[in-house]
């Protein structure tokens, strides 16, 4: 006899093809959020080199100085931070430290701030 399956009813191939369309639309996903990571890791890995290319050729005095100059600039809450660290050059010290400096060369560079 013919008769009419109950509303919502999948038979098994149905459920089989559906299940198979989810898991292939989530492995496209995780493709592209992958490769979306890889370029933003490549992105950061190359600004990373430009940053210490620019410090690495100044001298210890043009460090110095740059770092001085970083430090006036920078913002208040870190540069306050910074002040309070300089004297143990803790981990926070050099974070801060090494933020403010980025952030002067970012300026000098006309880069975009860091997200």
């Amino acid at each position: 006899e013919d008769y009419a399956l109950p509303q919502g009813f999948e038979t098994k191939e149905q459920k089989r093809e559906k299940e198979e369309k989810k898991r292939k639309e989530e492995e496209l996903r995780k493709a592209k959020e992958a490769k979306k990571e890889r370029k933003l890791a490549a992105k950061e890995n190359s600004e990373r080199e430009l940053l210490e290319s620019f410090w690495n050729g100044l001298n210890e005095e043009e460090q110095a100085e740059f770092e001085d100059e970083a430090v006036k600039l920078a913002d208040k809450f870190l540069a306050e931070q910074y002040r309070k660290g300089r004297g143990d050059q803790g981990l926070l010290f050099k974070t801060v430290r090494q933020s403010i400096i980025d952030s002067h060369i970012r300026r000098k560079l006309q880069l975009p701030e860091a997200a």
